[in-house]
C-alpha cells in the first residue's frame, strides 16, 4: 500500500472525526440529545461510520473536550498581563471568567448530565474544571502565598467557586443580574477575599 494511499485514508478519517465533533457541538448547543443516530445524521454519515471514527460515545466526549480546550486555549490558559497590579488582575480575571462561561454554557450542562449516567466521561469534565481552577493560581499567586499553606487552598477554592458558571446562572436567572452587574459584584467580592491576608508576610506554599 502506497504512502499516498495511507495518508489519504488518514486525512479522510481526520475529516470524518472533526465532522462528528462539530456535529456534537451543534447538537449540544441547541439542546438536542447527542444520540448516536442524531450525531450520525447531523454529521452526514452512517451510524456504522461513526464507530469507525470513535470507540464509543465516551471516546467521542473525551475528544470533544480535548478539541474544545484546543479551540479555546486562550481562555483556559490565560495569564495576567505582566506587571499588572491586583486591581488590574481582578479586572482581567473577571472578564476572562465571564467570557469562559459564555463559551462553556451552551454545552457544558449537557456534558455534565451525560456524565451522571456514564461515569467514564466524568474525568473529562473534571479535567476542564481543573484547568479553570488553575487560573486562580496564575492570577493571584502573591495573595494565595500570603494566606499561608493552611489557608491557601481554601482561598483558591473560594475564588474559583465564586466566579463559576453555576454562580453566573444563579445570579442571572434567579437574581436577574446583568453581566455588568455580575462583573461589579465579582470585582468587589474578589477584592475583599484577596485583601484578607494583606497584613501577613508572603510565604511560598508548602
Amino acid at each position: 500500500m502506497s504512502v499516498e494511499r495511507v495518508d489519504g485514508r488518514t486525512a479522510r478519517r481526520q475529516r470524518g472525526r472533526l465532522a462528528v465533533i462539530e456535529a456534537a457541538f451543534r447538537l449540544l448547543g441547541s439542546g438536542e440529545p447527542a444520540t448516536t443516530e442524531m450525531l450520525a445524521s447531523e454529521a452526514g454519515i452512517s451510524t456504522s461510520s461513526l464507530f469507525r471514527y470513535f470507540e464509543g460515545l465516551d471516546d467521542l466526549y473525551r475528544q470533544l473536550a480535548e478539541h474544545f480546550h484546543v479551540q479555546h486555549a486562550e481562555l483556559f490558559d490565560a495569564s495576567p498581563s505582566p506587571g499588572s497590579d491586583r486591581t488590574d488582575r481582578i479586572a482581567e480575571f473577571v472578564e476572562l471568567r465571564l467570557r469562559l462561561a459564555a463559551v462553556v454554557a451552551p454545552w457544558g450542562r449537557r456534558v455534565d448530565a451525560y456524565a451522571l449516567t456514564h461515569p467514564e466521561v466524568a474525568p473529562v469534565t473534571m479535567d476542564l474544571r481543573q484547568r479553570t481552577a488553575r487560573q486562580v493560581d496564575r492570577f493571584f499567586a502573591p495573595e494565595l502565598d500570603r494566606a499561608g499553606s493552611d489557608r491557601r487552598a481554601e482561598l483558591a477554592a473560594a475564588i474559583d467557586a465564586t466566579t463559576s458558571a453555576s454562580v453566573i446562572r444563579t445570579m442571572r436567572d434567579v437574581h436577574e443580574r446583568s453581566p455588568q452587574q455580575i462583573a461589579r459584584s465579582w470585582t468587589s467580592t474578589l477584592a475583599l477575599l484577596l485583601a484578607v491576608h494583606d497584613d501577613r508576610p508572603s510565604s511560598p506554599p508548602e
